[in-house]
């Protein structure tokens, strides 16, 4: 059986924050913000979504790149 996390060709993984609409803070766990990595963005903002309010609550999809703690 394939490793799943070999199967996907690079560069299709996304990455998913919940964020507060009234403060545009992304959701904080443990202090460290919620992060969802995810092939299907849509799927998985669907899933980020269920059971919260939409008035409250947006999923932020954006694609990895290097932070700025990653260059030299």
């Amino acid at each position: 059986m394939p490793n799943a996390l070999h199967s996907s060709p690079a560069g299709r993984v996304h990455v998913l924050h919940l964020v507060a609409r009234d403060t545009g803070l992304p959701l904080q766990v443990g202090g460290r913000a919620l992060t969802v990595l995810a092939s299907n963005p849509e799927l998985a903002a669907r899933e980020m979504m269920q059971g919260r309010c939409p008035a409250q609550w947006r999923v932020r999809v954006s694609r990895p790149g290097p932070s700025p703690s990653d260059t030299l």
